[in-house]
């Protein structure tokens, strides 16, 4: 089952060192959460193994034991390629450099690939659920194996093995036949008892009578006699462990099953009643440290498991004291808000990653939504936002999505609702400097710090001791850095914090959360139930130094290797933050440019002035950046600055972003590559500008004519916010006519549901209504001429006429220098005969059947049994092709790079 799990001294196994080493996303792992304690990653199936890691590493007495080891017993192991390990013993090496990262590297989790690459398993052992009772014997047998003829070879049975007597007593010579075994663990069968002590009593203190049929062969009588079968504990380990028979075999339905029933276990322990007379009572005081919970069923489930922190290596969070301030509005980034409550998409991800540790794939995220809400993306969402990678990619200044689909919670983002997904911006940002950094000072009582030990304290976030040594309260780090005051208003608690030594936290593979003691009695019975229960000794005394101290005892040289992978991580983290955060503007400055129409034109070849600036930094540090490049100009330090969009008519200008300088860039709704205006706020070339949505400029295709002479053709670049009537001046002073005497028409070219371009009139009624309460847009055909003579055909309907004729395409501009997403590249109208087309589609015919017959070929020649259904697919789309008439059609113009 563990393949190769002894066959480690051969130094076959490629072991490599996993310290700080990431996943193949370009995102750095994350660091530790707010419990500083560092979990175990999942390789597919490895829940079991990762909860009696768990279990062996905070049971401090094997720990220790296993660091004391040094090089004369273990060999120097090498992680280069090549390099001989055939004298290394890799599986306590392995498990010193896990243990090492556990306690001080500065990671959300570790991997256990080294350890399970010296245990010789592959990626099917990964991936396969076993059982954690029977890996806890194997796992104790590789490492007695391994550490045999060395200082360490007693190890596990000081601290696991215990024994018993069994006796039977002869009823008739009143001969005792005693046999004493050693055991590691006790199996304890639940069926039909209420608890631990219970079971116990049946094995330890109860009596069998052998008789009838099970009499008992007596050595002294020489033949079968009545006897008396007893058993009781002779010597009791440190560490006692128990194994919950849950699962069964139900020879009724022939199958497996697992016993949920009630089964009740204390904190505290007395072996006393279940020994014989020579043990000392405080050997026999054992108190709960450990329970691994089973949860599911017999043919799949999941392992986590309970553990004690007997040393207060963590942060249990309700214990922090709280200062009376009026509690904030619930906040998706610090995982305050209901997930059903959330109502926007933003919000609920927020919410998510911050959970998952601000950093996870997509299909994580999604799994987590899914678990969270009980409803998926695509259930709630998809319909209105599309999907969640479209989602995530058009809020950039929420979260970074790297190639690999890593999605990355942006720092900082403290208010979603200011932070709008569509770039629009804020009123109200976030005060203060990224660079912002407190200096801040660790100090122990009763041991003495090294300068290599400080830092290792504190990179990992470690926790300063105030008040009584070691036994005083404990004031954690906040996300900032900082330490929390005592001097500070406490409220008051409705119950008290677990005392020191007694904080429990759930191990969940790589989560890590607080937990309570009374948390446990939910693990009596039920799907998710206790299955192992690990007590530890109560006489054994942890010394001051280990208080609090996740740097007690760890041997110098894996010291020194985790301090140098945290050096690698906080650099990573440094670089991937500035990546994230960094924005590319695009400055265009008002002497550029002229207006035109309703939009700005631009008027000269310079080059676009990009500014690269952290998106956490306040506008006035962009706005120093951008009065280099003015102050020759005579625009002043006073300046508007306007996010500019191109659109199909030219650049048009939206929000001011220049009213708070000491607003945060990524309040003010900027992504990377947003393209900034800066101008006087007022007017382009004297010309007042018009601002925002309500005023985006529209470009209406004009035919009109003029007195005794032929029709003619132009665009007319207006706001759309202009009146029908204004549109009735504008063109009267282009035709040398009065407003009245113009009739304006809108041809509607005809699309696949109508057979001809349509006419309609706009009345001078609609005078006071606006283009854009009139439903034009870009590209629309529109006609104006005085009042046509009486038997003449009038202009609009000519040009309806000629539109049948013509099919008109929308092409996307891709390669405008302005478009930043697919809802801001530039669009234009072009139209072209119907036989233009016609000979375009016998084009693509032509290179379709070559295309289709080549493919076929290569299917025949490869003997691969595709080639009728490309064939089919390739003559469903032809079809398809040549039976639409391509009006309507959208092309996107890329750039040839």
């Amino acid at each position: 089952m563990f393949a190769g799990l002894f066959e480690e001294e051969t130094g076959q196994s490629d072991v490599k060192m996993e310290l700080g080493s990431s996943t193949a996303s370009k995102s750095p792992p994350p660091p530790r959460n707010h419990t500083q304690l560092c979990g175990l990653s999942n390789l597919g199936a490895t829940c079991y193994l990762n909860s009696l890691l768990q279990t062996l590493h905070y049971t401090p007495e094997f720990r220790e034991a296993l660091f004391s080891l040094g090089e004369d017993d273990l060999g120097v192991y090498s992680s280069d390629k090549g390099a001989d390990n055939s004298s290394v013993r890799l599986i306590p090496v392995q498990l010193q450099k896990l243990f090492a990262r556990l306690l001080i590297l500065n990671q959300q989790s570790t991997e256990v690939s080294s350890l399970t690459g010296s245990f010789g398993w592959n990626n099917s052992e990964e991936l396969q659920q076993h059982d954690v009772q029977e890996l806890n014997r194997i796992l104790f047998a590789a490492i007695e194996s391994s550490l045999l003829g060395t200082q360490g070879q007693h190890l596990i049975g000081q601290l696991y093995h215990g024994t018993s007597v069994q006796q039977v007593h002869c009823c008739r010579c009143s001969r005792v036949s005693e046999r004493v075994e050693e055991f590691q663990d006790i199996q304890v069968p639940l069926s039909g008892r209420s608890g631990l002590e219970q079971a116990l009593k049946e094995t330890y203190i109860d009596t069998e009578v052998l008789q009838g049929s099970d009499q008992y062969w007596c050595e002294g009588c020489q033949q079968l006699v009545d006897a008396v079968r007893s058993c009781r504990l002779k010597k009791l380990p440190h560490v006692l462990t128990f194994g919950l028979l849950r699962f069964l075999y139900n020879f009724q339905k022939g199958e497996r099953c697992k016993d949920t029933s009630k089964f009740k276990f204390p904190l505290e322990l007395d072996m006393a009643q279940f020994c014989d007379t020579s043990m000392m009572p405080e050997e026999a005081h054992y108190e709960l440290f450990s329970v691994v919970i089973h949860r599911g069923s017999t043919h799949s489930g999941h392992y986590t498991a309970f553990i004690r922190d007997v040393d207060d290596l963590g942060v249990w969070q309700e214990e922090l004291d709280q200062v009376q301030t009026p509690p904030p509005p619930p906040s998706p980034a610090a995982g305050q808000m209901d997930f059903i409550d959330c109502e926007t998409p933003s919000e609920l991800i927020q919410m998510v990653i911050q959970q998952l540790g601000g950093s996870a794939s997509v299909a994580k995220l999604c799994k987590a939504l899914q678990e969270n809400t009980g409803v998926s993306w695509n259930t709630r969402f998809k319909k209105q936002f599309g999907s969640i990678q479209k989602f995530l990619r058009d809020c950039p200044s929420l979260f970074h999505v790297d190639d690999t689909n890593q999605v990355t919670l942006k720092e900082n983002v403290l208010n979603p609702s200011s932070v709008p997904c569509d770039g629009g911006s804020a009123e109200n940002g976030r005060k203060g400097s990224a660079d912002e950094v407190m200096d801040v000072s660790v100090t122990t009582e009763d041991t003495e710090m090294t300068e290599l030990d400080a830092s290792v304290y504190a990179d990992i976030g470690g926790e300063v001791v105030t008040g009584r040594g070691f036994g005083g309260d404990v004031v954690p780090r906040d996300k900032e850095g900082t330490f929390g005051s005592p001097a500070s208003k406490r409220t008051k608690r409705s119950q008290p914090p677990p005392p020191s030594g007694y904080r429990w936290f759930e191990f969940n593979d790589a989560q890590v959360s607080p937990t309570t003691a009374k948390a446990i009695e939910k693990l009596y019975q039920g799907k998710q139930s206790a299955y192992m229960l690990f007590y530890r000794r109560r006489s054994l005394k942890r010394p001051l130094q280990a208080r609090g101290n996740p740097l007690y005892g760890i041997p110098e040289q894996l010291l020194r290797e985790v301090v140098t992978v945290n050096s690698v991580l906080d650099e990573e983290r440094a670089q991937h933050n500035v990546a994230i955060n960094t924005l590319k503007l695009n400055i265009h400055f008002l002497w550029q440019y002229q207006l035109i129409g309703a939009a700005l034109q631009r008027i000269t070849e310079d080059p676009v002035f990009v500014v690269r600036i952290d998106r956490r930094k306040p506008f006035s540090d962009l706005k120093a950046s951008i009065l280099e490049q003015v102050v020759s100009c005579h625009l002043g330090a006073t300046f508007a600055v306007n996010i500019a969009r191109h659109l199909a008519g030219g650049v048009h200008l939206y929000d001011t972003i220049s009213g708070d300088e000491q607003a945060v860039l990524s309040s003010l709704g900027l992504s990377d590559e947003t393209h900034l205006f800066v101008w006087n706020g007022i007017d382009v070339g004297g010309k007042p500008l018009l601002t925002g949505k309500a005023h985006e400029p529209l470009v209406l295709h004009f035919t009109y004519s003029l007195a005794d002479q032929d029709e003619r053709e132009m665009d007319v670049c207006v706001a759309k916010s202009l009146t029908l009537g204004g549109l009735r001046e504008y063109l009267a002073g282009l035709m040398d006519s009065q407003p009245h005497q113009l009739t304006i028409s809108q041809v509607r070219l005809a699309g696949r549901q109508e057979q001809h371009s349509m006419v309609m009139v706009l009345p001078s009624s609609k005078d006071k209504r606006t283009l854009d309460e009139l439903g034009l847009s870009d590209g629309d055909r529109m006609a104006a001429e005085k009042e046509a003579k009486k038997g003449v055909k009038n202009l609009a309907h000519i040009v309806a006429d000629k539109q049948n004729k013509l099919i008109s395409v929308i092409v996307e501009d891709r390669c405008s220098p302005l478009g930043s997403g697919p809802n801001s590249y530039p669009v234009y109208p072009m139209e072209t005969s119907k036989d233009e087309v016609c000979k375009v589609e016998w084009v693509v015919v032509i290179l379709i059947c070559g295309v289709v017959c080549i493919k076929i070929l290569i299917c025949e020649v490869l003997d691969i049994k595709w080639g009728y259904i490309i064939l089919s697919k390739a003559m469903f789309w032809l079809v398809e092709f040549l039976e639409s008439d391509l009006i309507g059609t959208e092309v996107i113009c890329k750039s040839s790079k």
